[in-house]
């Protein structure tokens, strides 16, 4: 292996990520703007379907039915976020590592 191919990229600002701040409070604000994208959904369409089913006698169709869609919406949200985080990993556009061509 040449030498290129065995360097790693390292933040200015930390040795290692462990010792970075900045980095675990990143990831908890990531972790905050998925479980949103999932959960909100998920309760509002889900309270909605109840509520439905038990206006009209449906019992459980339309909570059912809620819950599929509130999981379209929740699969759509959080792809957007990886897609707009890393447009390379989901398009299978990789970079060249150590000035290979």
């Amino acid at each position: 292996m040449n030498k290129a191919a065995k360097t790693t990229t390292q933040l200015p600002y930390a040795s290692s990520p462990a010792q970075s701040p900045i980095t675990g409070t990143v990831l908890a604000l990531q972790l905050l703007d998925t479980s949103w994208r999932i959960a909100l959904p998920i309760v509002v369409l889900s309270i909605i379907g109840v509520r439905l089913d038990q206006h009209f006698h449906t019992r459980p169709v339309l909570t059912i039915g809620s819950m599929l869609l509130a999981l379209i919406i929740s699969v759509t949200l959080v792809y957007k976020q990886i897609a707009a985080a890393y447009p390379e990993f989901l398009h299978g556009k990789t970079q060249a590592k150590g000035g290979q061509k």
